[in-house]
């Protein structure tokens, strides 16, 4: 239990989410005078990576120990932002279970967390899907999550959501280690939740415009994927497997009444962030959502289907690549 227990343990200011909430500070009423900057971790930045080709090129390789040996390997899996983009991770882990390679802890970010808790709470991936799906059964009024016009919800509106299908345990009882990056706004400080409830912190994880605003004092934080990983590579894992769902295509339905120029700045940035982070993982794996708003929840099953078809032919790789 001591390697999960200090899975957990970042508290540092992002920097970039320091300049991008100053633009969102229309939106969020926030200052951001308050906040600190976050020391170096050893991560270097390596500038930004130009936009990727995710029909030629599903998975992306750099610096990986292949040469170790079968036991050695410990997989992470981060599942990155995109709001319902993120049902692209479902079809993802479905065929990187299938392929028999093992994942031994999991990181989600914003609707990633979701994704990422209610698999990894169990281990079961159909489980988790099923669950997912039950999302459209929530009795939501004419300005919920699928009406025509879409308003960003509070993050509370999913509250018996996640109490009826996360299990209400610490988040260290899951049966893979999990979490998910927080910003607590009046500290201005980044968290990897050491201990709490599954549900309430997966809530915390998933608050992010223009799908969910915050309630209270925290929200999601998308921009610490290089601290994420530099963590993970702390903790022992040698093998890192970004999942993206993020394309160079537009993210925003013209349907969304609160996307404003502060929500695509800050979506911008965390898609630099993802760019940057490709350099830093030993592998990414690029689902093609072009064509799929971030709030689009009526293409979910297309979706988890893009996924499937991105993450077999990934597994391929990744079995040749390490010997799983």
């Amino acid at each position: 239990m001591a390697t999960k227990n200090t899975f957990y343990s970042l508290r540092r200011i992002n920097a970039r989410f320091c300049r991008a909430l100053f633009t969102f500070a229309g939106l969020l009423t926030l200052g951001c005078s308050t906040l600190t900057s976050r020391s170096d971790l050893g991560v270097r930045n390596k500038g930004f990576a130009e936009p990727f080709d995710n029909d030629n090129m599903p998975i992306k390789h750099f610096a990986a120990p292949s040469n170790l040996a079968k036991a050695d390997k410990r997989v992470a899996v981060i599942l990155g932002p995109g709001g319902y983009k993120a049902f692209a991770h479902v079809g993802v882990i479905k065929e990187l279970l299938k392929a028999e390679i093992p994942i031994n802890a999991v990181v989600g970010i914003e609707w990633g967390s979701l994704v990422g808790a209610l698999y990894a709470q169990h281990g079961q991936i159909h489980e988790a899907e099923w669950k997912l799906y039950k999302l459209e059964q929530l009795d939501l009024n004419s300005t919920g999550f699928f009406s025509r016009k879409r308003q960003t919800q509070s993050a509370s509106i999913l509250t018996s959501f996640l109490n009826q299908n996360l299990d209400s345990v610490d988040v260290t009882k899951t049966s893979l280690p999990f979490t998910c990056p927080v910003l607590y706004l009046h500290q201005g400080t980044v968290d990897l939740p050491a201990a709490g409830s599954l549900p309430q912190i997966v809530q915390d994880c998933l608050s992010l415009p223009p799908i969910l605003k915050p309630t209270g004092n925290v929200m999601a934080d998308p921009l610490s994927l290089p601290d994420i990983v530099s963590r993970l590579r702390g903790e022992g894992f040698n093998v890192i497997i970004l999942v993206n769902v993020l394309d160079d295509g537009d993210l925003f339905s013209q349907t969304h009444t609160e996307v404003n120029e502060s929500t695509m700045v800050l979506w911008d940035e965390i898609r630099r962030q993802i760019w940057k982070a490709r350099s830093l993982v030993t592998d990414e794996i690029d689902v093609n959502t072009q064509g799929i708003s971030m709030d689009d929840f009526g293409s979910r099953r297309i979706l988890v289907t893009a996924g499937e078809a991105a993450g077999d032919k990934a597994a391929q790789q990744l079995l040749a690549k390490y010997g799983f």
